[in-house]
């Protein structure tokens, strides 16, 4: 008589759902040509493009390049993005490059295997909740008024829609992602107002975190 050896699949993971977006930084760098800037790829510690300077808590809260933590789960409702405006800087340039930054370049999200499953021009892609108003902004030679400047209207539910039939898009936690943005040939160097701005992206949904 033979013993008989029956395994038990492992028991799945108790998870708490947080309303919670995933984002992440990357720097437009000053004077340089345009380059296709990547999103989601480089994750908490990791060096920051152009400066090298280990990203913090403010820059990302990915943990893992390109994917998810195990075992998280994240729920996908949209999409946001926003530049940030620095004080000292050039504002007429500024508002010059945020229109074509807006106008001709081109938002994609990479998903699974390294598929785009979303291509659209970055004007689509709303800023949500945004600084607005008039500022008094300083630099070394005289104090300019200027108006804070953002895409859409600053509201929490201002963003891309990723929904299908109103139902958000899983990607659980060993598939991989990422977000792109990508300009046309023959944009030349933009100044950006200032040298190394930010740009931020949000992926607007809920976060299925471990108890």
């Amino acid at each position: 008589m033979s013993n008989i050896t029956v395994s038990r699949p492992a028991g799945a993971a108790l998870l708490r759902k947080l309303t919670q977006p995933l984002f992440d930084t990357n720097i437009l760098q000053n004077g340089a040509a345009p380059v296709p800037l990547q999103f989601f790829q480089i994750p908490f510690g990791g060096a920051m493009p152009v400066t090298a300077v280990a990203k913090t808590l403010c820059d990302t809260n990915m943990t893992q390049a390109a994917q998810l933590g195990m075992p998280q789960m994240f729920d996908l409702e949209g999409f946001q993005f926003e530049y940030f405006i620095h004080a000292n800087a050039d504002l007429a340039n500024i508002a010059t490059d945020i229109f074509f930054l807006y106008e001709q370049s081109v938002f994609t999200f990479f998903f699974g295997q390294a598929r785009p499953w979303l291509e659209v021009p970055l004007s689509q892609i709303p800023t949500g909740t945004a600084l607005t108003g008039t500022n008094s902004d300083g630099d070394i030679t005289a104090n300019t008024e200027a108006t804070w400047l953002h895409n859409g209207h600053a509201s929490v539910k201002s963003l891309y829609r990723f929904t299908v039939g109103k139902k958000a898009i899983r990607v659980q936690s060993a598939e991989s992602f990422y977000a792109q943005i990508t300009w046309p040939n023959g944009v030349g160097a933009f100044t950006w107002g200032v040298a190394n701005s930010r740009v931020r992206t949000y992926m607007v949904g809920s976060l299925y975190a471990a108890l």
